[in-house]
């Protein structure tokens, strides 16, 4: 198994993966609810939960369908803790629309320790206007322990795991103890 191989094709197919879900999956989405994006989450208190609750099906889609046409090594695997398969290697991946937060929020399900990280800003138009797409295998970062009021759970990584993330798209800036993601501009 080439690792390298899988971080260049996700490098390749970002783009196409964001313009896609841009120019074709969005607009169905919109269609589907009868309203734009701001009409829609007028009344959310948790916006960027609901707009990864609502993206995070299509954007895995597009990604997915590309990657798996130039490896087919690659395969869906969707079980508690892993949606991908790369060779033996699980994927867990955790797309956030938070892109001013250095975290991620899972379900609360122990995870299989490698994670496609994917973080997204989307504008007033409900557009994803910019990026961050990482790998980390086996990261020194755990997740929160989940509440009783919630199975939620949250992963922030430490500059420990520095060495250990693969970065795709974006850059990533040390602070004090954690690594927080830096998003690139798309087109």
């Amino acid at each position: 198994m080439d690792i390298n191989e899988l971080l260049m094709v996700i490098k390749d197919i970002t783009p196409s993966a964001i313009e896609e879900f841009n120019d074709v999956r969005l607009p169905c989405l919109f269609n589907f609810w009868g309203r734009s994006l701001i009409e829609e989450l007028e009344n959310e208190d948790q916006k960027t939960v609901e707009i990864t609750k609502a993206y995070s099906r299509g954007i895995n889609n597009s990604f997915f369908r590309r990657i798996a046409d130039k490896l087919p090594d690659y395969s869906e695997h969707t079980t508690n803790g892993a949606d991908y398969k790369y060779h033996d290697l699980l994927i867990e991946d955790k797309n956030s629309f938070s892109h001013k937060s250095g975290h991620w929020i899972g379900n609360g399900f122990v995870k299989c320790g490698t994670y496609l990280l994917k973080k997204f800003e989307v504008d007033e138009t409900g557009r994803i206007v910019a990026a961050f797409v990482a790998l980390i295998i086996d990261p020194d970062s755990v997740w929160t322990e989940r509440t009783l009021k919630t199975n939620r759970s949250v992963i922030e990584f430490k500059i420990s795991d520095q060495h250990k993330m693969n970065i795709i798209y974006g850059s990533i800036k040390i602070n004090k103890k954690n690594i927080k993601p830096i998003l690139y501009k798309v087109s």
